[in-house]
């Protein structure tokens, strides 16, 4: 049976892409962030402007350039101090170092035995600064502290060898890939901003956590087969396999069909809400929306990932008919997305299905078109088992 990612969203490019990778490129070479050649030719080949153009395919040069710079710090953070290294770190090696990280957002000032780390990083906020209204800094503020404390439960379970559960992980992975710290960038990097009134809906709040955790899920797949000269086992197929007591290709099923279950809950919310806020959150749903088909566009291109062929198909059709031993509904640490609704209607229906608008009535976003490259299935009508 052929596994099937569900991403009815059309894909797109942004015409400054190539240019800007090669201002990333001398930009991450001066920072100091990547010392040896092949630290620099590695986040060369990562093509960070390649994913942040198809995120954001209309944003002004100058926004998309900021942006970009803050996922290759990032990338290379997170190679240089986490997933590149054969020894797990230490927890408290993690903490000092992220608290040091902590201290240079919330002074706005370097101490003097900066790293080239915190350098980047104070120089990304000043220009965030720059371009960002106070409301939306400290939106990226908040998601950055979240997203360094996350790494001290992700090195503390891999030292000690840990596979968390369903759950845990669930709650925990919203966090834990930055995936968060960029949603919360989106409007920054377009030129606009999303009213306060309608950032603070629970469903507007729902569908940026969502997202983080579509990507990070998405990032699973694609990165577990370079994953595995770690003892990291905190993947979500992985974890899967360990709750269910099964095999991997059985585990790596499970975890197409539990993504996909979310993205389909993504897809009927977002269409709820989109109706009822103004055009600055549309474009922002628009972005979550992007930000989830460009990951799994730019993880079959870039050799971040060295992907040995495939894992599935990508398909616009929502699952029908899909079991899951665990639906994700019923998950504590998530199940609420599925209670939600727009401000004058009710939660989904059941938590299963893709409804996208009332009987009859075309999803605004149903008429675009989709290309099947790679990718699961979804479930509408999924089942627990």
């Amino acid at each position: 049976m052929t596994r099937r990612i569900y991403c009815p969203i059309p894909p797109a490019a942004h015409p400054e892409a190539d240019r800007i990778d090669i201002e990333i490129t001398k930009w991450m070479a001066r920072s100091g962030m990547c010392p040896l050649p092949e630290q620099l030719d590695r986040l060369t080949r990562t093509l960070p402007a390649q994913l942040t153009g198809q995120i954001l395919p209309d944003a002004p040069p100058d926004r998309l350039a900021v942006v970009t710079r803050f996922f290759a710090w990032l990338f290379a953070f997170d190679d240089r101090h986490y997933d590149d290294v054969l020894t797990p770190p230490a927890p408290d090696r993690i903490a000092a170092t992220c608290a040091r990280l902590v201290r240079v957002l919330d002074t706005r000032a370097l101490p003097c035995d900066a790293t080239a780390f915190e350098n980047g990083l104070h120089e990304i906020t000043e220009e965030l600064a720059a371009l960002a209204g106070p409301a939306q800094l400290q939106r990226w503020l908040t998601a950055m502290r979240a997203y360094l404390f996350s790494l001290v439960w992700k090195a503390a379970n891999r030292c000690g060898r840990i596979t968390p559960g369903l759950d845990e992980y669930a709650l925990m992975r919203i966090h834990g890939g930055a995936v968060l710290t960029t949603v919360m960038l989106l409007d920054v990097g377009g030129g606009y901003e999303v009213p306060g009134a309608d950032f603070h809906r629970p469903a507007v709040q729902a569908l940026a956590e969502m997202c983080s955790l579509l990507v990070s899920w998405d990032n699973d797949l694609f990165s577990r087969g370079k994953e595995q000269h770690t003892a990291d086992r905190q993947n979500l197929v992985d974890v899967l396999a360990a709750e269910h007591r099964i095999g991997v290709a059985e585990a790596l099923d499970e975890a197409i069909t539990t993504r996909n279950l979310v993205l389909a809950r993504f897809i009927e919310l977002r269409d709820l809400v989109a109706p009822e806020v103004g055009e600055e959150t549309r474009g922002f749903l628009d972005a979550l929306s992007q930000w989830i088909r460009a990951n799994v566009d730019w993880s079959l291109c870039t050799d971040r990932y060295r992907m040995a062929g495939p894992i599935a198909d990508l398909t616009a059709q929502p699952p029908a008919g899909e079991s899951v031993r665990t639906h994700p509904a019923s998950l504590c640490s998530i199940g609420c997305w599925w209670r939600l609704g727009g401000e004058g209607g009710s939660g989904g229906e059941g938590g299963d299905g893709v409804r996208g608008g009332h009987a009859g009535e075309r999803s605004p976003y149903a008429a675009r078109g989709v290309s099947s490259a790679i990718g699961p299935q979804p479930p509408s009508g999924a089942s627990a088992r």
